[in-house]
């Protein structure tokens, strides 16, 4: 009888050890799955984001809104980062680019979806933005640095220049890139088309994330040709612009692509005023943004000039639908923020698209 008894008790201990294995096994699972992607919870996992596609024209990566989300895991061609938004600003950098988006959820109340199918875009040969972009990431040949937006981009002289901002390890720069060829070019079509004979990167200067260039139109302080351009009675609207420090200096760069109309007459124009503020401010962004309201209070250079032609001006009207990366700071949070690169300028004060005034 004792020993009938032993072999029922062996026999309970052994079905609840097996029990804890699977209950526990189970909660591994869950979270590991949670992890990954995927849980036997249907109900507390995030949908696996849809619609996955990129817009060329806007360098844009969009996807559907995942309910309960707060935020997306993004690769790129195995390159990953995380977003607060279902969309991405993006600069193709390869011919053929494939994403792949996860919903995941910060708050640790759903586990995170499965990630979605591959998308895959590839870069066509017609000439476009990205198709820009991504020469200049190639002619450039420097895994350091990664494009974000080009500011301004005109041929002469067999030359082609651009400004561009640009990411690396450390931080954010504009370049001042000037492309060679031994051929005959004429226009940045012709550019794409060729291998160059000598890339140089003319100027690096530090970014400062300031639209001074809207600030300079409302002030109507400018030097020589854009000068000629606003006694002419041209109209100016910034398409794209940067602002770039002088090392050393309280000087700063602004360097813009600019729309000037007069009447029925349109023209794109590429500009970079060397500025210095006379009475500064301690205040970094008073002198990039209010003071150059002072026109007697402006120091104002012109480094360079061009009035666009043939494709360059379709390049410019390409740029003035893209939605450009604005904020330094939202690199060293791993977050990227999307801003549109237009502002409405009022008679007293300046405003994003988004509404937020610019201590005007």
């Amino acid at each position: 009888m004792k020993k009938k008894n032993k072999i029922i008790v062996t026999l309970v201990v052994i079905a609840g050890v097996a029990a804890a294995i699977f209950i526990g096994g189970k909660y591994i699972q869950n979270v590991l799955e949670g992890i990954v992607g995927g849980s036997s919870e249907p109900d507390k996992v995030l949908r696996v984001p849809t619609n996955v596609k990129f817009d060329d024209k806007k360098n844009q990566l969009s996807w559907d809104m995942v309910d309960h989300a707060t935020a997306y895991n993004v690769d790129i061609n195995g390159q990953k980062s995380t977003v607060n938004e279902n969309n991405l600003y993006y600069v193709p950098k390869d011919v053929t680019n494939v994403f792949k988006v996860q919903a995941i959820d910060t708050t640790g109340d759903y586990f995170s979806s499965d990630w979605s199918q591959p998308y895959t875009y590839t870069l066509s040969n017609e000439f476009s933005y990205s198709k820009v972009c991504a020469y200049l990431n190639d002619a450039l040949n420097d895994p350091g640095y990664s494009l974000q937006k080009i500011v301004s981009a005109y041929v002469d002289n067999n030359t082609l220049y651009t400004n561009g901002y640009f990411k690396d390890v450390n931080d954010d720069k504009l370049l001042r890139l000037e492309i060679e060829y031994d051929q005959t070019v004429n226009s940045i079509s012709d550019c794409i088309d060729k291998e160059p004979s000598n890339v140089r990167i003319k100027n690096k200067y530090d970014i400062a994330n300031y639209d001074s260039a809207s600030y300079l139109i409302k002030s109507d302080a400018f030097a020589e040709e854009m000068a000629e351009h606003g006694l002419s009675a041209y109209d100016f609207s910034v398409v794209c612009s940067q602002v770039a420090k002088v090392d050393n200096s309280d000087d700063f760069h602004v360097f813009a692509t600019y729309k000037a109309t007069n009447g029925s007459e349109v023209k794109y124009i590429q500009s970079d005023l060397l500025c210095a503020v006379i009475n500064s401010s301690a205040n970094e962004e008073l002198n990039y943004t209010t003071k150059m309201l002072e026109a007697d209070n402006l120091l104002l250079s012109e480094c360079s000039f061009a009035e666009l032609k043939g494709d360059e001006i379709d390049f410019a009207k390409s740029m003035e639908s893209i939605n450009y990366v604005a904020a330094q700071d939202s690199y060293k949070q791993n977050k990227y923020v999307v801003t549109n690169n237009n502002y409405t300028v009022t008679d007293n004060s300046f405003y994003t698209d988004d509404g937020n005034e610019l201590n005007a």
